[in-house]
């Protein structure tokens, strides 16, 4: 079996239940999305990755992957969110040498909706399994960044900025969800 089916088999029905409990505001956010005038001009964050990894090469390549998550997120972000953001997939990464199976979220959101600003929603669902002395890992990324234009500032204004920001990170986390099972063949 394979890295990718033995992480299926492993994570897809808990990611699969996560997905349906967020389902709705995935929706609604990605109606508003696909309203927002000129979406070309919104950079689509989407990497991902699987391998197989033998444990004692772990560290260096949680390193890596850590790396290459957030090599697409524009420098103008926020740096102390991104940071966090960072600090979370890293605790992630050393926990998943200790776990026989897993998966998890991390978000990095950044909304303050003024004109001329970066604006960030992004996510990576990562999953991992063991075997017998190496782990099998996969990340998807998902989200988007823009600068905040007058017209995108009208177009908020009908959602309203609280209402979208609270469900931002449910959005991001399915379509992470939905990359990361795209990427390992479950969709």
């Amino acid at each position: 079996m394979s890295a990718a089916q033995q992480i299926l088999a492993e994570n897809q029905e808990d990611i699969e239940q996560r997905k349906g409990v967020l389902e709705n505001d995935y929706m609604e956010v990605a109606g508003f999305l696909n309203q927002l005038a000129a979406p070309q001009q919104m950079m689509a964050l989407n990497a991902g990755t699987c391998d197989t990894v033998p444990k004692e090469l772990w560290g260096d390549y949680a390193a890596e992957q850590e790396e290459q998550m957030f090599a697409d997120i524009p420098p103008e972000a926020n740096q102390d969110k991104v940071q966090k953001a960072r600090t979370k997939v890293n605790k992630i990464l050393k926990t998943f040498k200790t776990l026989k199976a897993g998966d998890r979220f991390v978000e990095l959101i950044d909304l303050n909706f003024e004109i001329g600003a970066t604006q960030i929603m992004a996510g990576w669902a990562l999953a991992m399994c063991k075997g017998h002395n190496e782990i099998h890992f996969a990340f998807a990324e998902a989200g988007f960044a823009w600068v905040m234009r007058a017209d995108y500032a009208l177009e908020t204004e009908k959602l309203g900025h609280p209402q979208l920001a609270g469900k931002v990170k449910d959005y991001i986390e399915v379509q992470a969800y939905n990359n990361l099972l795209m990427n390992l063949g479950g969709l």
